[in-house]
């Protein structure tokens, strides 16, 4: 009606950490120069039980809010483990790219995190009381089967790491994907 205005979120539709189905997080803050991993199951139940602060994301290209989302101070995540990447070659981050290209190069830098065995992984672990195990040299029987969800956060991190830093990361509970971008 005449006279009326939206609200910036009006057109989100629910979308992100309460819906996914993640074992694990990781926003690569490529400001900071660090990854920053939880679970998501301990994020999502501080996100119910506290009251943060919301913010509003937006898509280059395209004039308006595409996504919604807590500022999670980073000091109020639990078991939060932050990897420091400082001594890689940040200067081919896509940095003014698209979000699929920001988001292409976060799972890029994840993929490299795992193969160099420095992301962490939260298992289920087991000592094998098996003789016939044992004989052939196994005590542990480790099961790691983790869904990780990667996010391309560019301010996650603190002051002192850069000085576009936040000091939280961005959670991400609503979007919208005008450009039809994947």
């Amino acid at each position: 009606m005449l006279g009326e205005t939206k609200s910036p979120d009006d057109s989100l539709v629910p979308y992100g950490i309460m819906e996914e189905r993640s074992d694990i997080r990781a926003h690569v803050g490529p400001y900071a120069r660090c990854v920053f991993v939880y679970r998501t199951a301990l994020m999502r139940e501080l996100v119910t039980e506290r009251k943060y602060e919301i913010a509003y994301a937006c898509q280059p290209g395209f004039n308006g809010v595409t996504g919604r989302g807590w500022c999670v101070p980073l000091e109020d995540i639990p078991d939060l483990r932050t990897i420091n990447c400082k001594t890689w070659r940040w200067e081919k981050f896509p940095f003014q790219g698209t979000t699929s290209a920001k988001g292409s190069a976060a799972v890029v830098v994840c993929i490299r995190l795992l193969k160099l065995g420095r992301f962490p992984l939260w298992v289920s672990a087991q000592d094998d009381e098996r003789q016939s195990v044992q004989i052939q040299g196994t005590d542990l029987v480790v099961f790691a089967r983790q869904r990780i969800q990667v996010k391309c956060d560019l301010k996650a991190g603190l002051k002192s790491h850069h000085l576009c830093c936040s000091g939280n990361l961005f959670v991400q509970n609503a979007e919208r994907n005008p450009l039809s971008r994947h």
